[in-house]
């Protein structure tokens, strides 16, 4: 449903004005949408459309941790119990150092990020984490669906918490088998993120079937999602869910100081490294830091995701990336020399890779959702990522409509007198010239792949030697499965396996990129003596001029996009991998047309 802004408190010139801020401080946005008190209050779709499909990445976790509240209502788990007590057999590394930590580790330590790679004690450093200790939370929930009567997790989130929110599909193609990707990745508009968010600001109530009111979730779980995990320790970080917590406040009223971990920033790229630091790269030594470095703390209580939660050893127990220091607060810190924002410490983030967001305000009852791409994504770093920057800036360019400022009281009085009836949400936007990925898409291409395996291979079709599955850059998790005939292989096959990049031969036969996929990038850094004028030169799609982000007078950037060459397959980069089986119906790689 939507409703003007003005019947919550809030100028809707106030949203435009800071959209149009957005559009230019952070180019490659997507969309940015405003729910407040359960409807929609704005939406601005800068590419593509409100039925535009993203992959979420990171953010997706937001959904698991929402969804876990519901067997914690039911009273079928604790996350404080140990996982072991469920029957949960450990499917990951929880002995690198010789001393099994699995007998101790909770749902609780897994929805913070501090499960410890099986390389220190749960709960005693953050060791953010996407797929192997992550997907215990699935094989824990597997325990308790299998009690009731269900096959697993995937069945019991799809009936218990996709299909009442209306998002039935969400978790349906997350290749898990009976399990549901707990780390995220799943397929999401701004809009089914944004309805997400809203079961946490109802505090767990949703309507049922009949449109009655039921609690869906746990209250009290729900409210832990925004509070530090373990104080002291993991103080930016609640349950799957990035904070802004104050650090210079103490951590209980015993007067612990804040650990200042965790911010969403990995630098553990190319650049320096302080000593002592094992993989630690790519930030100087806070305080004294400005907005084109990273701050550090070598003694930050973290491990490094990567090679740590890949690979776990026992020297990753002296690893840290100390760039994910958090100086005072996540939004603020990536303006450290100019930042104004004034914002609640009870607002939580989830964020997937590339600044896709969710800011989560109950205070307001509040939710604002945005997909794109990152500003400032290598930050004074070749190779690291911040993913907090582009947080502050939209943020800082929100915050004054969020208050309220610019909303008089005449406006106030003119709204109450004269309501305005709520209606459905439009479809709003501009459709990608290249085409789109939306529910109405996948389901067309679902029954064309339905009529395609209904028909046997008519005779004499060419034997199939395997396929060829690419996918679109950056971040768009879709892209296209090319069966593969086998006079067209000029090597043999059994030389590759599952995997393996496609040979150079099979890429030439390839339909050109352009042809599937859209023209994306990421915003361009560039010179103080170059704002206003377009950077892009003849290569790229100029988006928009050379600017300063925020209040900054030396950062500055520009939107310049790749384009897709039309010319055979160069588009498609080094993306494509072999499969030695036929395609397989993927609603996000549409059905397989052969070479």
């Amino acid at each position: 449903m939507v409703e003007p802004a003005e019947q919550h408190g809030i100028s809707s010139a106030a949203l435009d004005a800071a959209a149009a801020r957005i559009k230019v401080e952070a180019n490659e946005r997507y969309c940015l949408l405003v729910a407040k008190d359960g409807v929609i209050i704005h939406e601005t779709y800068f590419s593509n459309t409100s039925e535009s499909l993203y992959e979420t990445d990171s953010l997706g976790k937001t959904s698991t941790a929402v969804l876990m509240g519901i067997p914690v209502l039911a009273g079928d788990i604790d996350i404080d119990t140990p996982i072991i007590q469920y029957g949960v057999k450990p499917q990951a590394i929880w002995n690198a150092t010789g001393v099994n930590y699995f007998e101790n580790v909770t749902l609780r330590h897994i929805l913070a990020q501090s499960s410890g790679y099986g390389t220190v004690p749960p709960g005693s450093k953050m060791t953010y984490d996407s797929e192997n200790y992550i997907q215990h939370i699935s094989y824990t929930l597997s325990t308790v669906a299998r009690k009731k009567g269900m096959q697993g997790a995937y069945e019991y989130v799809k009936k218990l918490f996709a299909e009442p929110i209306g998002l039935p599909t969400l978790f349906d193609y997350d290749a898990t088998g009976t399990e549901f990707s707990a780390g995220g990745g799943q397929m999401m508009s701004c809009r089914d993120i944004a309805r997400v968010g809203q079961v946490f600001l109802n505090k767990g109530m949703w309507l049922d079937a009949n449109s009655k009111p039921y609690q869906m979730s746990d209250p009290t779980y729900l409210a832990q999602m925004v509070e530090p995990a373990f104080p002291g320790v993991v103080d930016g970080y609640g349950l799957l869910t990035w904070l802004n917590t104050d650090m210079r406040k103490p951590a209980d009223d015993k007067g612990t100081p804040r650990s200042h971990c965790c911010a969403p920033r990995w630098a553990n790229g190319k650049g320096t490294q302080p000593s002592g630091a094992y993989y630690a790269t790519c930030c100087e030594a806070a305080p004294g830091y400005n907005a084109s470095s990273i701050p550090c703390d070598i003694n930050l209580p973290v491990l490094p995701e990567r090679p740590c939660s890949d690979d776990p050893q026992v020297k990753c127990i002296h690893a840290c990336d100390p760039s994910e220091y958090v100086v005072t607060q996540n939004l603020g810190d990536s303006f450290p020399n100019t930042d104004k924002i004034v914002a609640s410490e009870k607002i939580g983030f989830g964020m997937g890779q590339f600044a896709k967001y969710i800011f989560l305000v109950p205070e307001l009852n509040l939710t604002v959702s945005t997909f794109g791409q990152s500003t400032g994504h290598s930050l004074g770093c070749d190779g690291g990522y911040d993913d907090g920057y582009t947080l502050s800036l939209i943020w800082n360019a929100i915050q004054p409509a969020l208050l309220g400022q610019g909303f008089t009281p005449e406006m106030e009085l003119e709204y109450s007198m004269h309501p305005v009836a709520p209606k459905e949400a439009p479809y709003l936007g501009t459709p990608r010239a290249q085409g789109d990925r939306t529910k109405s898409s996948l389901a067309a291409e679902a029954e064309q792949y339905r009529k395609l395996a209904a028909n046997p291979a008519p005779a004499g079709a060419p034997e199939v030697a395997g396929s060829c599955t690419c996918t679109c850059p950056p971040g768009e998790g879709f892209g296209k499965c090319f069966n593969v005939p086998a006079a067209e292989m000029k090597e043999d096959p059994a030389t590759l396996k599952d995997g393996d990049s496609c040979s150079a031969l099979v890429m030439l036969k390839l339909p050109p990129a352009y042809d599937w996929c859209p023209a994306v990038g990421y915003p361009t850094q560039c010179q103080p003596s170059e704002v206003g004028t377009n950077v892009c030169g003849d290569s790229k799609v100029h988006v928009s001029d050379c600017a300063f982000v925020g209040d900054s007078k030396t950062f500055a950037t520009a939107g310049c996009r790749d384009t897709i060459p039309k010319s055979w397959s160069s588009g498609w980069g080094s993306s494509c991998q072999w499969s030695t089986s036929e395609c397989t119906y993927n609603p996000f790689f549409p059905p397989p047309y052969d070479l």
